[in-house]
């Protein structure tokens, strides 16, 4: 399962229904950590750089790797969103292929009004809560999937969705916030893999901040 899966799985809330928002600009900067990871792409003063652009064998990351190499010389910020657009719901897809997670529609007169994704296979995704919680309680050190992951859900501010109260083992959200904020900042991979991280998830934490001013203004 891709990081960006991971985080789509995770966050999903109980009703089927996506409750974080940001989705495209999320997986996006899901998808730069594994290519970062693969060492398929980098970042050269600070703009996307493609290292390596032979397929990786996985369909989606193929799509990103693509779309990164057709925004090379550009900085994560300015074009994570746009090479988002659409993966979300393929993520999704896939996800439903494999029997983790069912779409339902609500229809009327041959309009759809909505589509949620319902989580079935809830062992998977509550192991998954249960290694994120082990990372930030310090029982489990973070490597460069379960960093990013944390990364990206300190970031969009999702950290609450992914691990509600029931998956906590009593421990405050608050404490778990200040432990992301730490995972994030962490040297768990390579320079210039760490690099490209920190430069997805700044973009998403610049985005969620934008999209909070213009809600109170």
């Amino acid at each position: 399962m891709l990081i960006a899966e991971e985080f789509l799985l995770v966050t999903r809330a109980d009703d089927g229904f996506d409750r974080v928002g940001r989705a495209e600009l999320a997986v996006a900067g899901a998808l730069l950590c594994e290519l970062a990871l693969a060492e398929r792409v980098s970042l050269d003063g600070g703009r996307i750089a493609v290292v390596d652009a032979s397929p990786t064998g996985d369909e989606l990351l193929d799509e990103a790797l693509t779309r990164f190499a057709d925004r090379a010389g550009k900085k994560p910020r300015d074009v994570l969103a746009r090479i988002g657009r659409g993966l979300p719901g393929r993520a999704l897809e896939r996800l439903s292929r494999a029997e983790v997670v069912q779409e339902e529609q609500a229809r009327a007169l041959g309009v759809r009004w909505w589509s949620r994704w319902q989580v079935v296979d809830v062992a998977r995704r509550d192991a998954l809560r249960a290694e994120l919680l082990a990372v930030l309680t310090g029982r489990q050190e973070p490597d460069g999937r379960t960093g990013s992951l944390v990364a990206l859900l300190h970031a969009t501010n999702a950290l609450g969705q992914a691990l509600p109260t029931a998956a906590r083992s009593g421990i405050p959200l608050r404490d778990l916030r200040k432990r992301a904020k730490e995972v994030a900042r962490g040297r768990w991979a390579a320079s210039a893999v760490s690099e490209a991280i920190q430069a997805a998830t700044a973009a998403a934490a610049a985005a969620v901040a934008a999209g909070g001013a213009a809600a109170s203004s």
